[in-house]
This record gives C-alpha cells, structure tokens and sequence, in this order.
C-alpha cells in the first residue's frame, strides 16, 4: 500500500479555472453516488464525481454479472 494512501484524494481540477469546490449532494441518491465538485466560474459548467464505496461496488458487481 503506498504511504499516502490514508490522505484524501485530491481535488477536482476544471481544466480551465483551477480547483473545485465542494457541492452539496441534495437528495439521498445524490449523497449514495458519491461527492461531487462544481467550477464556480461564471457560465462554467465543469462539474466531477468522485464515486462512493458503494457504488463503486455495485458497478463491479453488475460487471461480473
């Protein structure tokens, strides 16, 4: 196991405008899918998934199906 594997994975970058930031998952079912970043920039619309546990499990399993 590599030594920073305890540390948080990096934050999103939009190509054009740097880090992202946080958004706020507003359903359940946004919440399950994992934590979702957003570019703040005007009219940007750069947003990115870092998928949850489960449901990276869960795409495993339908692919072993």
């Amino acid at each position: 196991m590599p030594d920073n594997a305890h540390l948080p994975a990096p934050r999103p970058q939009c190509a054009q405008h740097g880090p992202m930031h946080l958004r706020p998952g507003y359903t359940p079912e946004q919440r399950w899918c994992g934590t979702w970043y957003a570019c703040t920039a005007p009219r940007c619309q750069t947003t990115a998934l870092i998928p949850s546990a489960a449901l990276t499990a869960q795409l495993a399993a339908q692919r072993a199906a």
